[in-house]
């Protein structure tokens, strides 16, 4: 009676998980499955370095489509493909700068958070500025992403401290780039700053 009781408290919970991921398949309104729900719902693969990737490829399909466990599973496996991919191309690109550079999307596969349109050059530079065996983990690119974050805040803060008055130092454009702003180059700087 007592393994009964554990084995049905345990398919309660494998159910409460998969209805959770198949609800957020139908609808990204709904909460997001974390690593629990998916080891609850009997999923292998997924962890926080992956999750995003994961949630991405549930997301991206119908709630039919991610109601059982095998379905989940491709999803998983698919989104550990994506996760692995978006890594190795953050590392390739701290190796040679000649390599593509990331995307926004790309951290977000690899579950890097903190990186978005306005920080995303910051960040490039800072993953340029390592070696590659810097930057193919998902922590050592979590902490050059949280670099290039206050990068980018300290850049934006000179530029809106310049507006305020030109009596503070004039951005360069290096500041420019690492606040997000393209286009700015020594020929047009200073009439951006102007």
């Amino acid at each position: 009676p007592e393994v009964q009781a554990l084995a049905d408290a345990g398919n309660t919970t494998a159910d409460t998980a998969l209805a959770k991921i198949a609800n957020y398949a139908d609808s990204n309104t709904n909460p997001a499955p974390t690593v629990q729900d998916y080891l609850d719902a009997g999923i292998t693969g997924v962890d926080a370095a992956n999750l995003n990737a994961v949630n991405a490829k549930v997301d991206a399909v119908a709630k039919v489509d991610a109601d059982t466990v095998p379905e989940v599973q491709a999803l998983a496996d698919a989104g550990n493909t994506t996760a692995d991919t978006a890594l190795a191309k953050i590392a390739n690109y701290a190796d040679s700068n000649t390599n593509p550079a990331p995307t926004v999307q790309d951290y977000l596969d690899a579950g890097i958070t903190g990186v978005d349109a306005a920080n995303l050059n910051a960040v490039n530079a800072k993953v340029d500025a390592v070696a590659k065996v810097d930057a193919d983990t998902v922590p050592e690119v979590q902490a050059l992403a949280d670099a290039g974050n206050t990068t980018a805040d300290t850049a934006l803060a000179k530029i809106a401290n310049y507006a305020d008055s030109n009596t503070n130092p004039a951005p360069t454009v290096q500041d420019y780039l690492d606040a997000g702003i393209t286009g700015v180059d020594a020929a047009n700087l200073n009439a951006v700053n102007a």
